[in-house]
C-alpha cells in the first residue's frame, strides 16, 4: 500500500510517530504526524551489511559531526486509521514501506519492583541517572541526540517543532543492566491499535461511547449478550459485524475488567487536555498518552520488545555508561488474567442454535458490511473520509500476541432464525484508493480500508532460530547476520517482527488474495465451540521463508528457513549455501516457486537443482538439532533449546567451503561446548 503521495525520492527511515491533531478541514478522522529521517543508501540490500554499531551510528547524531548538516528530517500526515501498517524503523520508498532498519529483540519484565517511570523525553535531567562520563553543563534527556537524532533539520510549516518533540511521552524501564526507553504511542499501537475501526473511535469519543463500534450491547433473542454471567462470573461479550474472534478477549478485558477500562478510558481525557491548549492542524495536538492495560503485580508483566540499543555517549572511555535501549515495538505480551472465562460471539454471525425458527424478512446483511482483501498497490490517502456503504478494503498490519491467553469460547446460543433470502451480495473486489479514516455518506468518499492487526502465536522454529543466532554472535562463532527482506513489497510477510518472503503463487501475491486450500498456507485452528461435533473454522495465513545472511571469515553464508504449521513438528530442513547471487527477488523468487511445487519435502539429489539460481556451489541441508527430542505434544521442544554446537560447527563448514580459515572458531565452538 502506497501511504504517502508526492513521495521524495529515495529511502527514507521512519524515525517518529506521533501528535495527534483532530477535525481537519471537514474531516472527522484524526491525523497523526510522521518524522522520517534520509537515509545514505541507495538499495535497501544495503540495509541489512550494517552492523550493530553502525546502525546506532546511523540513529543518532554521529561523532564528531558538530560542524557537518545533519541528514534531512521530514514530516508528513497520515491519518490515524493506518497505524497498524508503520512503525519507528521502517523504511519507505516511494511512499510505500519496503523494509525496515534491522532491530533486535528482548524479552523484559516490569513488576512493582521495577515499576516504569513515567516521563517526556525532555526530562531526563530530573529522573534520570547520568552516565558518568557526562559532561558537566550538557542538559541530560531521555532521548539525547547522539542516540536519536530527531527535530534538528526538520523541513515544517509548524512553529516550534523541537516542543512537541521533546515533550513526547514515555516509560523508563530498569531492566537488569539496561534502560528501556518505551514511547507511548509504542505502547498504542501495540494495544489498542486492534485495527482502524477502534482507532477512529477512540480519537473521536470516550470509550463508554467509542465501546459501541467494536462491542454490540443489543438484547438478543438468541440469549447471547455483553454481560457477567451472573452464575459463573464468565464474561459474554458480542463483537460488532466485521470484527474478528481473535480480538474477543482483549476487548472483553477493555470493558469489563476495572484497570484496563481505566487505562483505555484515560485516552481521550488526555486528549481533550492537549488538543484545548491550541486547537487546529498547527497547534500542539494530542502527544499519545497510552498506558499498559494491566495493573502491575508481584508476578512479573513480560513484554516480548523489539527496538535499536543506543550508541553511547563516549564509547572508548574505560568507565562503563548504562546500556540504553530504545523500544519501536511490542510484539507481544503476558496475560494478566489467568482464570477469567470470556465467552465470544459475532452479531449477525449464523451460528447455529440450539433451536432454528423460520423467519420471513431477509436475511440481515449489508453490502458496505462485506470486506475483501484489500491491493497491496492501492493508495491510501488521508485527504479524504470514506464511504460508510463501500466494502471494506483489508489490510495486515503488525502483529502482536498475548503468550499465555486462554482461548475465548463461543456464547452459546438458544435460538437461531433460517431466513428466506439466500447468500449476501458479492463484493465489488479491491478498490484502487482507499481511505482509513472514520466512514461518511459523501457522494465522492473513497472506499473503506481498514488495517488489522494480525493476533497469531509467534513462529516457535523462527524465534528459537534467532535466539542461537543471538548467542552464536556472542561467542564470536559468527560475524554478523543479517534478516534478508525482499525488494519487492508483495513478497514481504511479517513473522515475529521479521521481514520474511511469501511462498504463495506470483497471482496471489499481486492479486492480494490467498487459495482456499494448499501447502502454502498455513491454517490455524479459531476458538472452539461448545458443541464438540461442531465443525472447525481456521484463519488462513501465507507461510513463509526466513531468509537470513551470515557473514564468517568474509564469507557470505545465507540460510533458508521454511515456516512449520502449528501441527507440524521439526518437519522442514536448513538449507544453507555460499552467497553467488544478490538477494533479489528476480533469483529468489525461482526458488521459492520450486520449494512450493515440492511442499518443501524435497530429496537431498533435487536441493542442488532447486536452489542453482542462488549459486553455483552445491547446497548443503541440515535438519533441526535440539539439545533434547521433541516431546509427544504436539509444536513442544522440550527445553525448547536448539543445539548451537551442532548448528555453529555447520556453518563454520560452510565457511570453509568457499575457502575460509575457522580453525580458530572450531577450537572456540569444542571449548565452549567440552563437557566439564
Amino acid at each position: 500500500m502506497q501511504l504517502f503521495n508526492d513521495f521524495p525520492p529515495g529511502l527514507w527511515l521512519v524515525k517518529r510517530i506521533d501528535r495527534f491533531h483532530f477535525s481537519h478541514n471537514d474531516s472527522e478522522s484524526a491525523l497523526v504526524d510522521v518524522d522520517m529521517q534520509k537515509l545514505p543508501f541507495e538499495k535497501v540490500a544495503s540495509l541489512h551489511c550494517l552492523s550493530q554499531e553502525a546502525i546506532a551510528e546511523l540513529l543518532g547524531k554521529p561523532p564528531g559531526s558538530s560542524n557537518q548538516p545533519n541528514p534531512p528530517i521530514r514530516r508528513w500526515q497520515m491519518l490515524a486509521g493506518y497505524l497498524g501498517l508503520l512503525q519507528a524503523g521502517d523504511v519507505i520508498e516511494a511512499g510505500r514501506k519496503i523494509s525496515k532498519l534491522p532491530t533486535q529483540r528482548a524479552t523484559i519484565e516490569i513488576s512493582t519492583a521495577n515499576r516504569p517511570k513515567d516521563i517526556r523525553f525532555a526530562d531526563g535531567e530530573r529522573y534520570l541517572e547520568k552516565p558518568p562520563t557526562w559532561s558537566q553543563g550538557i542538559p541530560y534527556r531521555v532521548l539525547n541526540s547522539f542516540e536519536y537524532l530527531m527535530a534538528t533539520g526538520l523541513e515544517s510549516g509548524y512553529a516550534n517543532p523541537n516542543l512537541h518533540i521533546t515533550r513526547t511521552r514515555c516509560l523508563v524501564i530498569q531492566y537488569g543492566d539496561v534502560e528501556y526507553i518505551l514511547p507511548k504511542m509504542v505502547v498504542f499501537q501495540a494495544f489498542y491499535c486492534l485495527n482502524s475501526r477502534l482507532i477512529n473511535a477512540l480519537c473521536n469519543k470516550a470509550w463508554p461511547d467509542a465501546a459501541g463500534e467494536v462491542i454490540s450491547f443489543h438484547v438478543y433473542d438468541s440469549g447471547i449478550g455483553t454481560r457477567v454471567d451472573p452464575e459463573t462470573g464468565a464474561w459474554d461479550i458480542v463483537l460488532t459485524t466485521g470484527m474478528d474472534r481473535d480480538f474477543g478477549s482483549q476487548l472483553a478485558l477493555y470493558w469489563f475488567d476495572p484497570f484496563a477500562r481505566a487505562c483505555i478510558t484515560a485516552l481521550y481525557t488526555e486528549a481533550l487536555a492537549d488538543s484545548q491548549v491550541s486547537q487546529g492542524a498547527h497547534g500542539r495536538g494530542w502527544l499519545a498518552s497510552a498506558n499498559i492495560p494491566h495493573a502491575l503485580r508481584p508476578t512479573p508483566l513480560k513484554l516480548d520488545v523489539e527496538g535499536y540499543v543506543l550508541r553511547k555517549y563516549r564509547p572508548n572511555s574505560k568507565e562503563k555508561d548504562r546500556r540504553r535501549f530504545l523500544i519501536t515495538s511490542i510484539l507481544g505480551s503476558s496475560w494478566p488474567l489467568k482464570d477469567q472465562v470470556i465467552r465470544v460471539e459475532l452479531h449477525n454471525s449464523g451460528e447455529k442454535g440450539e433451536e432454528q425458527v423460520p423467519a420471513p424478512e431477509d436475511r440481515p446483511y449489508q453490502h458496505g458490511q462485506s470486506s475483501v482483501e484489500g491491493d497491496p498497490n492501492a493508495m491510501a490517502t488521508s485527504n479524504a473520509d470514506p464511504l460508510v456503504t463501500s466494502a471494506t478494503n483489508v489490510f495486515r498490519g503488525s502483529e502482536f500476541k498475548y503468550f499465555d491467553a486462554p482461548k475465548p469460547e463461543k456464547q452459546p446460543k438458544k435460538t437461531s432464525k433460517i431466513y428466506a433470502s439466500g447468500a449476501p451480495p458479492m463484493n465489488d473486489g479491491p478498490s484502487t484508493v482507499v481511505s482509513a479514516g472514520t466512514p461518511n455518506y459523501s457522494a465522492a468518499a473513497p472506499p473503506k480500508a481498514s488495517v488489522v492487526k494480525s493476533a497469531r502465536d509467534p513462529s516457535q522454529q523462527f524465534d528459537l532460530l534467532m535466539r542461537m543466532m543471538d548467542r552464536l554472535l556472542q561467542y564470536g562463532v559468527i560475524d554478523t547476520f543479517k534478516v534478508c527482506a525482499p525488494d519487492d513489497p508483495t513478497y514481504l510477510v511479517q513473522r515475529n517482527g521479521l521481514c520474511c518472503w511469501t511462498l504463495v503463487s506470483a497471482e496471489c501475491r499481486i492479486s492480494r488474495t490467498l487459495p482456499r486450500s494448499g501447502w502454502e498456507l498455513i491454517k490455524v485452528k479459531r476458538s472452539g465451540g461448545n458443541n464438540p461435533t461442531e465443525r472447525p473454522t481456521f484463519n488462513r495465513y501465507p507461510r513463509c521463508v526466513l531468509i537470513l545472511s551470515i557473514k564468517i571469515e568474509e564469507v557470505s553464508i545465507i540460510i533458508f528457513e521454511i515456516e512449520p504449521r502449528p501441527t507440524e513438528r521439526s518437519r522442514f530442513r536448513l538449507v544453507g549455501f555460499v552467497q553467488q547471487n544478490p538477494i533479489e527477488s528476480r533469483w529468489v523468487g525461482p526458488t521459492l516457486d520450486a520449494i512450493r511445487k515440492c511442499e518443501g519435502t524435497f530429496e537431498l539429489k533435487q536441493v542442488g537443482q532447486i536452489f542453482s539460481s542462488l549459486t553455483d556451489r552445491p547446497p548443503q541441508v541440515r535438519k533441526h538439532a535440539y539439545r533434547r527430542a521433541i516431546s509427544s505434544q504436539v509444536n513442544q521442544l522440550d527445553n525448547s533449546e536448539l543445539n548451537e554446537h551442532v548448528l555453529g560447527d555447520w556453518f563454520l563448514s560452510l565457511a570453509e567451503t568457499a575457502g575460509g580459515d575457522c580453525r580458530s572458531r572450531k577450537a572456540l565452538l569444542e571449548n565452549r561446548f567440552a563437557p566439564h
